[in-house]
């Protein structure tokens, strides 16, 4: 036998004529060794007799089956119904997938995946038949022994070492599998039903008052605020401004579903509870809106849109005369009124004192009319002329300074105007002082996109547009509010941008105050040229006797010498108290 059964032998014999012999000597798990191990395996275990002949060559189909009468099979004969079920009514596994380990070493298989067709007598085919169901059994084998070792408590060792027979270790290490548990009895699902015992996250662990108990907390800790919405453009997101309308480390974040639950827009007046940044947070947020504009939010739901208010010319005279003294203001209400929504450019060159008639302005209109919210806003310029703004004049300043940057520029005015448009919604009087309307231009032509066409000075056509619709802002609403815009625009500088720019906006304006360099020069103060100066449809600010003096006194005075029809003027003003008593003199002089 040990002739028989030497190294080249057994090295000649297939694979499954091989397991065949390993299972002879109790060689268990043969499919898991490579050809050459289980030949030396065969080879080291004592040898068995044979229960048939073996030969070297390949059997006859009739030879193979044929054994002892008393021998015991390997495995026994496949049944007609093994590709169906088996005898016992069990339903049998699907075939094993080519990818195993041992489909690598397998040898004498047809190049399909399927049965190779069986010859007539049925023996090769029961012999690859049972050699393939081995090959199962040894795959659900190897299966079974990585489940152990992964989870040696729930499928024990036996389960799988005592079923050995023909198919049966597969499906014995699924039937001691333990039960699946009841739904209910799941870990899991018994946390969830703890969970779902809870009061839920921000819904029923509210306050007595209505809120969550986070909200609670911030709003133990929150402070009131208050500044100017800005919404930023092409972000889901807003800031409270607080820093005069321009950016800050105080800016309160909003989000955009308070914004659009509140119906809130850009340059609405906030005041609300602010939280203080927590964890990687940089600004403080909104907890709590108190009110909108002066109003509680209720009454927010149904806004007027300033674009559809109704502008009429302005009818309503704003009077700037205060004392006696101050001739500069009872000039402008002489020969250039201011109504309520007015369009006024001040056009002066450079030291003609066209800042110190802006404040002369606003305190007049801070003395004599309190009702109207009056704003000077400061692009471009001095810092001390702004220090000197804030100290003198009765409002609200706001300035962006030439150190800035011109995107600030652009940002602090668009803030104001938006501030303005939303008190002249609510029927409110607004006044706005701009200095300057040229240096704001100019920081639009810098920030604007090109649009490839360049007019004289560099001006590019689409920079023209955002200060115009400043510019244009100012209006007379019917039946409403109102707002008179006022602002300075250098001319005669030596600069073709400077020019072009008052002449595209010299049309927009329905009020213009020139001042006269070459008076500033002489020290004729107030520098104002009276007959350039003038306001579109005046009779509707004058009074029906008064208008037809101004236009005796226009007459009287424009065929003089600049400097000696401001010198008369200036001597005739001192030697009245008011207007009033001037028109009446020259009545009484021209009857």
């Amino acid at each position: 036998m040990s002739d028989e059964f030497n190294s080249d032998v057994l090295s000649g014999m297939t694979l499954s004529r091989l397991y065949e012999l390993a299972r002879e000597r109790d060689i268990k798990n043969p499919r898991k060794y490579k050809k050459q191990e289980l030949v030396d395996l065969i080879l080291a275990e004592s040898p068995r007799p044979a229960p048939r002949q073996t030969t070297i060559e390949r059997e006859p189909q009739e030879s193979r089956p044929a054994q002892a009468d008393g021998a015991q099979p390997a495995f026994a004969e496949p049944s007609p119904r093994r590709e169906g079920q088996s005898g016992g009514g069990m339903p049998e596994y699907d075939l094993p997938s080519r990818q195993s380990e041992e489909s690598d070493y397998i040898e004498d298989e047809p190049a399909t995946g399927g049965f190779a067709p069986a010859p007539s007598g049925g023996g090769m085919r029961g012999g690859r038949n049972d050699a393939r169901r081995d090959n199962r059994r040894d795959n659900n084998n190897r299966r079974g022994m990585r489940e152990q070792s992964d989870s040696s408590n729930r499928y024990p060792s036996s389960s799988i070492s005592e079923n050995s027979g023909r198919g049966g270790k597969g499906r014995n290490v699924r039937e001691q599998r333990p039960e699946r548990q009841d739904r209910q009895d799941r870990p899991d699902r018994q946390d969830r039903q703890l969970r779902g015992n809870e009061p839920r996250r921000g819904r029923d662990n509210k306050t007595p008052g209505g809120l969550s108990s986070s909200a609670s907390r911030d709003m133990e800790n929150a402070e009131i605020t208050t500044g100017i919405l800005e919404i930023i453009e092409d972000a889901n997101y807003g800031f409270i401004r607080q820093k005069q309308f321009g950016y800050g480390e105080l800016d309160i974040y909003v989000s955009m579903s308070q914004i659009k639950k509140f119906n809130m827009r850009t340059g609405d007046l906030v005041v609300g509870h602010a939280r203080a940044p927590r964890e990687q947070e940089r600004y403080q947020s909104l907890v709590k809106i108190e009110s909108i504009n002066g109003e509680p939010f209720d009454a927010e739901s149904e806004r007027i849109n300033f674009s559809k208010l109704t502008p009429i010319y302005p009818k309503e005279r704003l009077l700037l005369e205060t004392s006696p003294r101050e001739i500069s203001t009872r000039l402008i209400d002489l020969f250039s009124p201011i109504g309520k929504g007015s369009r006024g450019i001040i056009a002066a060159r450079p030291k003609a004192g066209k800042t110190i008639m802006l404040k002369k302005i606003a305190d007049a209109i801070a003395h004599n009319h309190p009702d109207v919210e009056l704003l000077a806003l400061l692009i471009d310029e001095r810092p001390e002329e702004v220090t000197d703004f804030e100290r003198n004049i009765k409002g609200q300043v706001i300035s962006s300074t030439f150190d800035e940057k011109p995107e600030n520029h652009i940002q602090t005015a668009e803030l104001v105007i938006e501030y303005a448009k939303r008190r002249v919604e609510q029927g409110k009087d607004v006044m706005v002082l701009l200095d300057s309307l040229t240096r704001l231009a100019r920081a639009y032509n810098l920030t604007c996109a090109p649009s490839g066409k360049t007019l004289s000075g560099g001006l590019d056509p689409n920079s023209l547009y955002k200060p115009k619709r400043f510019l244009g802002a100012a209006r007379n609403i019917e039946n409403g509010g109102s707002l008179t815009l006022l602002c300075t625009a250098l001319v005669e500088t030596g600069s073709r941008l400077d020019d072009i720019i008052f002449e595209e906006f010299k049309g927009t304006a329905n009020m213009e105050l020139h001042l006269s360099r070459e008076l500033a020069d002489k020290r004729i103060f107030p520098s104002i040229d009276v007959v350039k100066s003038g306001t579109r449809h005046e009779e509707l600010l004058y009074k029906v006797d008064e208008m037809d003096i101004v236009w005796k006194l226009r007459k009287m005075v424009a065929d003089m010498d600049e400097a000696e029809r401001m010198n008369r003027l200036i001597s005739r003003l001192y030697q009245t108290e008011t207007n009033a008593e001037l028109l009446m003199m020259i009545h009484a002089a021209t009857t």
